[in-house]
């Protein structure tokens, strides 16, 4: 996934000085891959159909006690990500470039008028095509996402070495650290 969006912001900012930002481009873009790989598409969404079939192990209390706060940390975030932003730095400086990017159809990398046009732009160009296709509330969306790939990559990750309680109670901690920073 890492891989992908490397890929796919270093595309998006091989194009920006072009004027080919429209949102039927981005759609045609982001479904070209999944056309053109349908095998794994098909594949991967079996695997996630068995990911969430029942299982003969039960879950601990403990384990119950851990995803059942984990699930409100989750329900809670989504809230958060339906209403509008206030921060002081999420729309003022990450939004900036995919506005302008609908606005232009085009990022002129202007260092005279934009200085974030020398600065790395990586999660701005993952913002853009969320933006372009579903707004304010799709980009903040994708953002709710990586942070869900980053606690189930923590989850796997330390539970290769610890009991699934352990790798919980280190996704909600793991979690609460990673929104704060977003």
């Amino acid at each position: 996934i890492l891989t992908g969006v490397c890929l796919w912001s270093g595309v998006l900012a091989a194009a920006a000085p072009f004027k080919v930002h429209y949102p039927p481009v981005y759609a045609a873009a982001l479904l070209l891959p999944l056309a053109w790989m349908w095998r794994d598409v098909r594949d991967a969404l079996r695997g996630a159909v068995r990911v969430f079939a029942p299982t003969e192990r039960l879950p601990s209390g403990t384990e119950r006690g851990w995803m059942a706060l984990l699930q409100m940390a989750i329900v809670l975030h989504l809230l958060l990500v339906a209403r509008p932003e206030v921060g002081y730095d999420a729309s003022a400086m990450h939004l900036q470039v995919p506005l302008l990017v609908e606005s232009m159809h085009r990022f002129a990398y202007d260092v005279t008028r934009y200085a974030w046009a020398v600065m790395p732009l990586g999660a701005d160009w993952a913002y853009t095509a969320s933006f372009l296709l579903g707004g304010e509330a799709a980009a903040r969306f994708t953002n709710f996402c990586f942070g869900v790939l980053a606690c189930h990559l923590l989850y796997v990750l330390v539970r290769r070495h610890a009991r699934p309680e352990l790798a919980l109670a280190s996704v909600k901690d793991g979690r609460v650290h990673y929104f704060e920073i977003t």
